[in-house]
């Protein structure tokens, strides 16, 4: 008699990412398994010791933040397994920066200078790294402070653009006669 042994499955476990936000949902893929000696018969998924599902993809919903462990076991038809382990790191969603702009007389003369500063503006988890505004008249400037005269007399909408560090945007508005 010859005695074949039975090759161990290989799992692979496919993410669609492997860092998301607090909330999200991951979908989990295992088709990418392969038994080289006969077919994976059977997939057993676990999310942090949990039980989650027994099908060869399913999506799951993170709820806390922090590293996630998610196990896969694959057995094949001569009934070897294998599990494999991936870590997804679920994050708190960032939260939009706080755009605030001083305007240092709203009332200017034609020609007269005035400064626009958005130093009061904050972001709670990082920094601000763009400021954009958009002075009513079709005229766009970029910085945190800047300066500016109105050529016309009239009332302008100036509209202040801010952007952090995770590409959030917010905005601030104020009238200038």
């Amino acid at each position: 008699y010859i005695n074949v042994e039975n090759l161990i499955p290989n799992p692979s476990i496919d993410a669609s990412d492997d860092t998301v936000e607090q909330g999200s949902e991951v979908t989990f893929d295992a088709t990418d398994s392969v038994d080289k000696d006969g077919s994976i018969v059977s997939y057993s998924w676990e999310v942090d010791g949990e039980v989650a599902s027994s099908s060869s993809s399913f999506k799951y919903k993170f709820t806390a933040t922090g590293d996630h462990e998610v196990k896969l076991t694959v057995a094949d038809d001569k009934g070897a397994t294998k599990t494999v382990k991936r870590i997804i790191k679920i994050e708190k969603p960032n939260s939009k920066p706080d755009p605030k702009f001083k305007v240092s007389n709203n009332n200017p003369k034609t020609n007269e200078v005035i400064e626009l500063d958005a130093s009061g503006s904050t972001d709670s988890e990082g920094t601000i790294k763009t400021y954009s505004w958009n002075l009513g008249n079709g005229i766009s400037k970029s910085g945190k402070k800047i300066r500016y005269n109105y050529s016309q007399a009239g009332t302008y909408e100036v509209e202040l653009n801010v952007v952090d560090q995770a590409n959030a945007l917010s905005k601030d508005k104020k009238t200038v006669i």
